[in-house]
């Protein structure tokens, strides 16, 4: 009887243990929204060293197909967010953006935090202070996470300002994808 309780009691640990083993496996792996999905292993290659992206795992409905692309510097890393196939490859991209993730290394610490009439202090997931500006036909919100700084700009014809928000607070609490290189 005594070794019969202390077998149960073995296998339900082991059950038990390896089910918060998987978890938290589970957990430390970005599950980015199906449309960057195909980009992880370019995010990982073009990435500068030192920087780390962060996606959201999902993003709001839209009736039209989007077509993410990377931009880099070698500064500052961008996935754009198009609406045609071929947006990249477009002399003008810009025309066909609606949307843009960044992550920059920060540079200068007099600019930051940002100071204008335009913009307004938000509270983000994790006690992160954020930074909201609505101008000339967009939405950016911007912050500082583990030493980078991210932003996400988009037209605000695209989403909703609490659209916006729950993205921003998605890609906070998504774990940062790195690059493959090292730094040094």
């Amino acid at each position: 009887m005594k070794f019969r309780s202390i077998l149960i009691g073995l296998v339900s640990y082991a059950i038990f243990g390896s089910n918060f083993l998987v978890a938290g496996i589970e957990s430390a792996i970005a599950q980015p929204a199906p449309v960057f999905r195909p980009l992880i292993d370019d995010i990982r290659r073009r990435l500068p060293p030192g920087l780390k992206m962060r996606l959201p795992a999902s993003m709001p409905a839209s009736p039209i197909r989007l077509y993410p692309f990377i931009e880099s510097d070698g500064k500052v890393f961008k996935i754009n967010i198009g609406i045609k196939s071929d947006c990249a490859a477009s002399a003008n991209s810009n025309s066909c953006t609606v949307g843009v993730l960044a992550v920059f290394a920060p540079t200068n610490s007099q600019n930051w935090p940002p100071h204008s009439n335009e913009i307004s202090s938000i509270n983000l997931n994790r006690g992160i202070r954020g930074y909201y500006l609505a101008k000339n036909g967009g939405r950016t919100i911007f912050w500082e996470q583990e030493g980078l700084r991210y932003a996400v700009a988009v037209a605000a014809s695209a989403v909703s300002q609490q659209q916006l928000l729950d993205l921003v607070n998605s890609m906070i609490t998504q774990p940062a994808i790195a690059s493959n290189t090292k730094s040094g």
